[in-house]
């Protein structure tokens, strides 16, 4: 048998310690810079530096704000906001990933690991890593996840406390009229309704806060997670989004059959908390993801409560997203 041919040999491109982290920002204005640069270093500038100095400073701040929401480095560092270069008091505020928070019914291990179609499979984990993208049946995946879990059970333990979970779960929501209705929106079937808070006398009380916790107990029989690629169709597995466009950090279905809810959550922002990348994180970079976690698990339960709220008491409504108050986005 002959033998395979040796693999290329690639020169190794110095990069620095951001980069090493976050990769190289592939843009022409840091095109042919060595080391490889991630974009996301603070720009300074020498006393006296010259005109392609200052440009090259300018071209990076322009592109960090193009990334940053319109903020520089420099000035998400003076806020002490950019995790990657916080450094400050690491120990004293770090977050116990421990800590005796109790997990959810609705987010217990066994809820995470619902019945697979045939045609769909667990991902795995990669990285010369064995195992599969299942918080159920994967130990590590299982105590990565866990802080995300915990900080969402601490707030939906809480649920009651919040008047917009009383209004959503209350089901005593409103039609929009149709004045009010963009007129691409407007369909013979559109349904659009919306929901308000109630009066703090009915919601502020024990029976209104018992009601919150009781039909959240009751809609979670109906709710399960599974982590999955975003880049994929959750009810199919092929590809439905290309990478160079981004993703979403979740989504929920509900079949109209069965009337389960599924959350899906993506796992790509966790894979970053996977021993062999982990390490490379200082403590406000791990809190980052998983606070991130935690918020797309929270905002896709609510999606989930919705979807069981009005099959379970208005099954004659479309489906469509409802409206909070007058907002002009129906985003829960």
């Amino acid at each position: 048998m002959p033998h395979p041919p040796p693999p290329c040999w690639r020169p190794h491109i110095p990069r620095t310690e951001l980069a090493d982290v976050y990769g190289h920002l592939a843009e022409p204005e840091l095109q042919g810079v060595i080391p490889l640069k991630s974009g996301l270093t603070p720009v300074t500038l020498k006393p006296h530096s010259t005109y392609d100095e200052r440009k090259f400073a300018d071209d990076v701040r322009w592109l960090q704000r193009l990334c940053l929401a319109d903020f520089t480095a420099a000035e998400l560092e003076r806020l002490d906001v950019l995790a990657p270069l916080y450094h400050i008091y690491e120990d004293e505020t770090a977050i116990n990933p421990n800590a005796d928070i109790t997990i959810h019914p609705v987010m217990q291990r066994k809820k995470w690991n619902y019945p697979l179609p045939k045609q769909l499979a667990d991902f795995p984990l990669g990285a010369d890593l064995d195992g599969y993208w299942n918080a159920c049946t994967d130990d590590t995946v299982w105590e990565v996840i866990l802080p995300s879990i915990r900080i969402a059970s601490l707030y939906i333990s809480h649920a009651d406390l919040w008047p917009w979970f009383d209004g959503l779960l209350a089901a005593e929501w409103t039609d929009i009229p149709q004045s009010e209705v963009p007129f691409t929106l407007m369909t013979p079937r559109s349904g659009w309704k919306r929901f308000n808070t109630r009066d703090p006398l009915v919601y502020g009380t024990e029976a209104g806060r018992r009601n919150v916790r009781d039909r959240i107990l009751s809609h979670s029989k109906n709710i399960y997670f599974r982590l999955t690629s975003s880049y994929t169709d959750p009810a199919n597995g092929v590809l439905a989004v290309d990478h160079k466009f981004g993703s979403i950090a979740g989504q929920t279905l509900t079949s109209s059959i069965s009337n389960i809810s599924i959350v899906n959550i993506d796992f790509h922002a966790l894979a970053a908390l996977l021993p062999g990348t982990v390490e490379k994180l200082n403590t406000a970079e791990i809190r980052m993801v998983q606070g991130e976690v935690a918020k797309t698990i929270i905002h896709e339960l609510g999606h989930a409560l919705f979807q069981q709220t009005y099959k379970t008491y208005l099954p004659n409504h479309n489906g469509n997203e409802i409206y909070f108050h007058r907002e002009v986005i129906a985003e829960m």
